[in-house]
């Protein structure tokens, strides 16, 4: 396991999930079920700054579970965030949250692959802050204000951990094919940019929004 933007990032093997071969277009996931995850260590928590989260995955399940999260969970509130699904209450919908923050979520569910990204962007002009869920590029159903300062320099893939050593909180029950961070500003243009991308790779072009 590495991390394949070439930077120096040690991954953890927590509990390894299990490879699937052939399982999207001709290319393998990667099944995390019954608390199989990983963490990755970056020099560097992302702070209040912007970020986007980006995931290629597949639920079994209408369970609450985070796929992709930065910080700890529980503790202290306001100290980190995550991509996954709120099937909790009645709710059925692909989520961005943040501990303690508002949410933003995009009203879907299904048990299909999909690419799923969460981005925090702030306006310097407004001053304002905003978290967005995109699924298969659709626009989120709503965005969320307020942000947390994210210290924690690490990042999970399969749940949302108390820490490095802590228990695992909201574990996944699917496969992941793909995993994209950056712990900076994204335009419009690169998100959609990443979207065709994965789209092409995962053979999810049918479903992934016109223009």
């Amino acid at each position: 396991w590495t991390d394949k933007s070439t930077r120096p990032n040690p991954v953890t093997i927590k509990s390894a999930p299990t490879i699937k071969y052939n399982a999207v277009n001709t290319n393998p996931t990667f099944i995390f079920s019954t608390g199989n995850w990983l963490q990755i260590t970056i020099p560097t928590g992302v702070g209040v700054g912007d970020y986007m989260m980006m995931a290629v995955w597949k639920q079994y399940d209408y369970g609450t579970i985070a796929v992709v999260a930065m910080g700890p969970h529980g503790g202290s509130p306001g100290t980190s965030a995550a991509i996954g699904f709120n099937g909790s209450l009645g709710n059925s919908y692909y989520t961005l949250y943040e501990w303690a923050s508002q949410e933003s979520h995009y009203d879907s569910a299904n048990n299909s692959y999909v690419i799923h990204c969460g981005t925090r962007i702030s306006n310097p002009i407004t001053s304002i802050t905003l978290k967005s869920c995109f699924i298969n590029g659709n626009n989120p159903t709503t965005t969320g204000g307020n942000y947390v300062n994210i210290s924690d320099t690490n990042i999970y893939i399969g749940g949302h951990a108390t820490g490095p050593s802590g228990d695992l909180n909201y574990p996944m029950n699917g496969e992941v094919a793909e995993v994209i961070v950056f712990l900076r500003t994204t335009t419009t243009i690169e998100r959609q940019k990443l979207e065709g991308y994965l789209a092409w790779k995962w053979g999810l072009q049918v479903n992934l929004v016109a223009g």
